[in-house]
């Protein structure tokens, strides 16, 4: 049974299982250390979500909470499931807790992007209430 939760503490475990879906989600993963995955679960900005069946993460997402002159707003990032695990309803069970997250911090709305060829995600996000904003994204990379 697929249990999703808050990761409250990093382990070395928790940091393997997540460092093997990373290549699932960029074409060139870097690894995290112990000691970033600990800085992520202790920041209280930030909630790592994770799927776990039985003790094995098998998928994961993030939600950052900000506070802008226009009131609270969250954002998503690096949602992922283990391709053994996709269709299952894995990633809506995520999305839906990071939801609820944001939800119970009074956030004002919820943003994320995603790849324009991942129509099962579009479908998903749309699903559960996010509506797509006609927008550009820009990005520098260092």
């Amino acid at each position: 049974m697929i249990k999703i939760q808050e990761l409250r503490q990093a382990t070395s475990k928790s940091l393997k299982d997540i460092n093997n879906l990373l290549p699932q989600l960029s074409k060139t993963p870097k690894p995290l250390s112990l000691k970033l995955l600990d800085s992520i679960v202790r920041d209280k900005n930030i909630r790592l979500v994770v799927a776990k069946e039985g003790t094995q993460i098998v998928g994961m997402a993030t939600l950052i909470l900000m506070i802008a002159p226009n009131g609270k707003r969250a954002k998503v990032e690096d949602v992922v499931v283990d391709e053994k695990y996709r269709g299952k309803g894995i990633g809506e069970k995520i999305s839906k807790k990071l939801v609820a997250i944001a939800k119970s911090k009074k956030v004002r709305r919820i943003e994320l992007t995603t790849g324009q060829r991942r129509i099962a995600a579009h479908k998903l996000y749309e699903k559960i209430g996010f509506k797509k904003k006609d927008s550009d994204v820009y990005r520098i990379t260092f």
